[in-house]
């Protein structure tokens, strides 16, 4: 019985392997892969950058967690997959896929001066904007995150010359 525990903590302590191109790599990879586009597509010290990095990682963990991760080779199979069900990433946040309470979503998307600005005299936070509540902006955030990990995904598979 203790050689059975050994066996199955050893099995879960063992990072889940991503097939892209024709080459294995972990998850820790692709969050260098996305990490590189978003430096050139959001820099990295605004608040929304450091928010969408933030969401992309809690993708890219959601998808280490899944036993078809693994067995995905296309960009549009990492999407759907991230997808987790849901149409789309306004689906996918107005069904508590992620995170559910306005202050926690504001606290990630904006910075303190700008959160500062958000509250109410009341306390009660604003809106980000009079097009969108907070809910929608996470789901523009987590569409930014999951854009980032696919074109990630997909450059890697042009440089190495194998697309799937």
């Amino acid at each position: 019985m203790n050689e059975q525990t050994t066996e199955q903590t050893t099995e879960q302590a063992a990072p889940v392997m991503i097939y892209a191109a024709g080459h294995k790599l972990d998850g820790d990879a692709l969050r260098r892969w996305t990490a590189a586009v978003l430096d050139k597509t959001h820099g990295r010290r605004s608040a929304w950058s450091r928010g969408v990095r933030a969401y992309a990682d809690e993708l890219i963990s959601q998808l280490e967690d899944r036993a078809e991760f693994k067995d995905t080779y296309n960009p549009r199979g990492i999407y759907a997959l991230m997808l987790n069900g849901a149409w789309n990433f306004q689906e996918y946040s107005e069904g508590a896929s992620s995170l559910i309470y306005d202050e926690e979503i504001a606290a990630r998307l904006s910075s303190p001066s700008e959160m500062k600005k958000l509250h109410r005299k009341d306390g009660s936070l604003r809106d980000p904007n009079p097009r969108e509540n907070w809910i929608k902006t996470q789901g523009r955030a987590l569409f930014q995150a999951a854009q980032a990990i696919k074109e990630a995904w997909d450059a890697r598979a042009i440089k190495t010359g194998d697309r799937h």
